[in-house]
Parts: C-alpha cells; sequence; structure tokens
C-alpha cells in the first residue's frame, strides 16, 4: 500500500477511525483530518495496532475519559456500543 500522507514524528499523536455510516477508515494527525483511507467498507472492524520494529504505542479507543481523543469529531464513540449503533447515535 502507498502511503498517500507523512506519517509524522516522535510525540505526534496518529488516529485511525471508522465511520460506518458513510463505510471510510480515515487517518488523523494530531487531531487533524488527514484523508479517507479507504471507502465502501460495511463490515464490523475491531481495532488492531502494529509495528515494522521497536516502538512506544499508547492507546485510546474513546473510553479513557481523562484524555479525549484529539479528533473532536470522534468524541463520544468508541468500539462495541455506541460504534456499531452508528445513525443512532447522534
Amino acid at each position: 500500500m502507498e502511503l498517500i500522507f507523512p506519517w509524522g514524528n516522535a510525540g505526534d499523536t496518529i488516529g485511525c477511525g471508522y465511520n460506518p455510516d458513510a463505510g471510510h477508515v480515515f487517518f488523523t494527525k494530531n487531531g487533524q483530518f488527514l484523508s479517507n483511507a479507504f471507502m465502501g467498507i460495511r463490515h464490523v472492524w475491531f481495532p488492531t495496532v502494529g509495528s515494522n520494529g521497536p516502538c512506544t504505542i499508547m492507546t485510546n479507543f474513546g473510553d479513557d475519559v481523562e484524555n479525549e481523543l484529539r479528533f473532536e469529531s470522534a468524541r463520544g464513540y468508541g468500539p462495541g456500543g455506541p460504534l456499531l449503533m452508528s445513525n443512532d447515535r447522534r
């Protein structure tokens, strides 16, 4: 897969989200929308993290009330109930 945007540097926050209503998987960097990566996705998805080398990864799947998601449009969503309800979650 060819990268369509730069991943960033140490200390940056990279976000990956799924909009089930639109069927889009998208990426953010430091809370700013970068791009839709995939469109037309109509499945239940599960969060996964990977690396091709040593690194430190901290995750936030929307359930950490002390550390809100940086991408404001995603706040209030997360894996499980709210995500799977999609249209009902407004």
